[in-house]
């Protein structure tokens, strides 16, 4: 997805949570899991209010900051869920809707950290304000969030650390607002019956979303709107808005022979069943007095398309379902007279047709072997694992990244993307190059660097772990001669720590031509 994509969509929908999902980052929003969290970890009606909060307040911030940590004593555990929630939650945490009807107003400049919930029948307004949070937002529930003429500043330390996560029936409105994400791309999810509107909106940063169920996106009049996945039952209007990538996920049941209207602005473009050479899927967005909008595709194994004389931005291979297949000889930035995509788990034909990136996104327990190819995004979530040869990230679609309990091991690479670990994923780069950005590791996850050559040494942020283990060389000497081995071997954590930590080191040498058998040098130095 560019680097603008996908966790929280592809971490929230692609996402577990997918995203998730840059171009990528939850990255297939699964609903019921969603609900099921939420419905852990969050108080209901049934704890009621504390007598000195009334059952219907329409609170001020000094008030409302008051009340809230008094009920947080003596009704919340921060603690009840760790992994299915964007992030840990503390008592710093700003709830709206603990009690019926409750509403808090916020006006001028409001400094906050830490996340924002709107639950129950909660509303949160925001008028003439000016906002600097450092935390997730999640609306669920009956929860509504209104803001009007209010300047949004959310920091990242990284790409996709925020997102905003609205489910359920949740509602959130913005008009004559703007938003800053440190100058990084961040995630939001609109799942489930939520709806999400966008009037005069002003971003100044990327937005990667994900619309799934019956959710609603509604833009009227926006600079930089950002990708939006198009999935399941959901509903999109963009008007007078610029700079939009559409992705159109073709599920296994979807017959498409299509052709993508060219020109730009675009007029009253429509996709849904009722287009001709369309079936199979239940989505439909529209599109009218739009700038740089760019097509995307996300075809699912099993799915049957054909496209024509089309310009596309992007092609997202999805694989789900325990899809187990090989990629062989793809590449960016390529024309096709009549080609059939090398993926023999499903039909994807390409007429007169171009096609700027090719990315893959995998889900469940699916696995990929890659071989000769040149992609923009590549990411494995759930329980997937690629296995990357030759392989060239070409930094024109998002970044390279194992999240969830899923695996990548990727050797003789090129990276022009990040490449990076998250959640609990596990990701082993061997003998490759990365001459722009050094790979990270958030979450609770691992990164394994061997004998790669990089820009910089591998960065793990949150409670995740990163290893080095490079020796420097020679690659070549003389017979009886004697070697300097120099380099690195060591372990990171992050700064909130890890269980894992370095112990010592090993050397062997081996002579192939004569012995497989490898021979100690320095044991557990």
């Amino acid at each position: 997805m560019n680097s603008r994509m996908m966790r929280t969509i592809l971490q929230q929908l692609l996402l577990s949570s997918i995203i998730s999902l840059p171009l990528f980052s939850q990255r297939s929003f699964p609903q019921d899991r969603i609900n099921a969290a939420l419905q852990t970890a969050f108080l209901n009606s049934k704890h009621g209010a504390p007598a000195s909060v009334p059952a219907n307040s329409n609170r001020d911030l000094s008030a409302y900051l008051d009340q809230m940590t008094q009920l947080r004593k003596d009704h919340f555990d921060p603690y009840r869920i760790q992994n299915d929630l964007p992030q840990p939650q503390a008592l710093d945490t700003v709830i709206v809707g603990l009690v019926p009807n409750d509403t808090l107003r916020i006006t001028g400049n409001w400094n906050h950290t830490g996340p924002i919930w709107v639950l129950g029948t909660g509303v949160l307004i925001f008028h003439n304000a000016t906002v600097h949070d450092t935390g997730d937002v999640i609306v669920f529930q009956n929860g509504k969030w209104l803001a009007d003429s209010t300047s949004f500043f959310f920091p990242q330390n990284y790409f996709y650390e925020r997102t905003f996560l609205l489910v359920q029936n949740g509602v959130a409105v913005f008009d004559h607002c703007s938003t800053n994400y440190s100058g990084m791309s961040h995630g939001l999810t609109v799942a489930g019956n939520a709806s999400m509107t966008w009037n005069d909106m002003h971003n100044d940063d990327w937005t990667t979303c994900g619309l799934n169920g019956h959710a609603s996106m509604s833009i009227h009049n926006c600079n930089v709107s950002g990708e939006y996945i198009l999935y399941d039952t959901c509903t999109a209007n963009f008007i007078h808005a610029d700079t939009i990538i559409l992705w159109h996920q073709m599920p296994a049941t979807a017959v498409v022979n299509y052709g993508f209207p060219s020109g730009n602005p675009v007029y009253n473009y429509d996709f849904n069943n009722s287009i001709a050479g369309v079936s199979g899927l239940n989505y439909s967005v529209h599109a009218d007095s739009c700038v740089d909008v760019m097509w995307a595709l996300m075809p699912v194994n099993g799915s049957d398309v054909t496209l024509s004389n089309s310009t596309i931005r992007l092609i997202g291979a999805w694989f789900m379902n325990g899809d187990i297949t090989t990629a062989h000889g793809i590449f960016n930035n390529s024309s096709y007279t009549n080609y059939i995509t090398p993926l023999a788990d499903r039909n994807l034909h390409l007429i007169n047709s171009s096609v700027q990136t090719w990315s893959m996104y995998l889900f469940d327990s699916s696995q990929v072997i890659m071989d000769s190819c040149q992609f923009g995004e590549i990411g494995t979530q759930q329980e997937s694992y690629v296995s990357a040869t030759n392989v060239l990230a070409d930094g024109s679609g998002g970044y390279f990244w194992a999240t969830d309990t899923s695996a990548v091991i990727a050797t003789n690479c090129i990276s022009y993307n990040t490449c990076r670990s998250e959640r609990n994923g596990l990701f082993i780069l061997g003998y490759s190059w990365l001459p722009f950005t050094p790979p990270t590791s958030i979450n609770n996850s691992e990164i394994i660097c061997v004998q790669n050559t990089l820009v910089a040494d591998p960065v793990p942020y949150d409670a995740s772990v990163a290893w080095l283990e490079k020796i420097d060389g020679p690659d070549t000497t003389y017979v009886n001669s004697i070697v300097p081995l120099n380099g690195s071997a060591w372990i990171n954590q992050g700064p909130l720590g890890n269980p894992i930590d370095f112990s010592s080191y090993s050397l062997y040498w081996q002579y192939p031509a004569v012995s497989q058998n490898w021979y100690q040098i320095v044991i557990d130095s």
